[in-house]
């Protein structure tokens, strides 16, 4: 693989015997520097020798998502949903994508499919708390974020987005317990320490 990254970020000689599987680990390695425009050629050579594969539609669509090529993050996700509906993190990402464009129903019910294909998804029940919290469910949001936190402790994200529940229900005690546990987390985190002003 190091001879076929070199080729990757080089020269394009070195790729004429790589196969699908090492296009796509190209593209992922490209993606995992946030060369996102390059791992797209990558992906795309993947696609073309395994059009049927999944993972190769899903990380495609990740790295137009990056790119906020929103239009071609969508026909991708799509893609990948019509191969392998219960891919849940594709359902998790493209639900991301629509809550950045403010098509919260579709990004709902998107998340109801991911947590339905892995229930243990912590990521996907905090983005569920959020859409909750947004909609004034705060009940079934604490629950979100709450299993969140069960599943996946160290996600800090979550752990914050109780401490607002909580200060938005006046249940400061909470909120304090909460932002503590993200300031435990992240030392660094301005937000949380905000929080306990």
């Amino acid at each position: 693989l190091g001879e076929q990254v070199g080729a990757a970020v080089g020269d394009e000689a070195g790729t004429a015997d790589i196969d699908w599987e090492g296009y796509l680990a190209l593209g992922l390695q490209l993606s995992e520097g946030a060369r996102y425009t390059e791992a797209i050629e990558y992906y795309e050579k993947a696609r073309k020798l395994r059009p049927s594969d999944p993972r190769i539609h899903y990380n495609l669509a990740n790295a137009h998502f990056r790119r906020e090529d929103f239009l071609r993050a969508v026909e991708a996700y799509g893609r990948t949903l019509e191969l392998d509906p219960d891919y849940a993190a594709a359902l998790y990402n493209f639900a991301s994508l629509n809550i950045r464009q403010q098509k919260f129903e579709e990004a709902l019910l998107l998340l109801e499919r991911a947590l339905a294909a892995d229930p243990d998804y912590a990521l996907a029940h905090m983005a569920m708390g959020q859409l909750l919290f947004r909609q004034g469910e705060y009940d079934k949001a604490a629950g979100e974020y709450s299993r969140a936190v069960e599943i996946e402790p160290g996600l800090t994200e979550a752990h914050y987005h109780l401490g607002e529940l909580h200060a938005k229900r006046n249940d400061y005690e909470a909120a304090e317990a909460a932002y503590r546990k993200v300031i435990v987390l992240d030392a660094e985190s301005a937000r949380a320490r905000g929080g306990l002003g």
